[in-house]
């Protein structure tokens, strides 16, 4: 149910959060930079998939809730720890 645009964002995030993690940086603002905007993103499709979930009755998206409430958390813990 989400826009193709949107999803190209997230795909695209992900990527970097992954060859960040891959390659040793030093550069401390980059990487924060990127899981502070990876966990908004979190959130922002969370509250788009509750509105799904209430507005239109599609509650099959519950897990998919949890499943974004996890990754955004983890995202948070590594904010923290770094």
């Amino acid at each position: 149910m989400n826009d193709k645009r949107l999803d190209l964002a997230i795909i695209i995030l992900g990527l970097l959060i992954m060859l960040d993690s891959l390659f040793t940086k030093k550069h401390r603002g980059w990487r924060m930079f990127i899981l502070i905007v990876g966990a908004w993103t979190m959130w922002f499709l969370i509250g788009i998939q509750l509105g799904h979930a209430f507005g239109a009755g599609e509650y099959r998206m519950d897990l998919t809730v949890i499943g974004e409430t996890v990754i955004s958390i983890l995202c948070l813990y590594c904010i923290y720890q770094s």
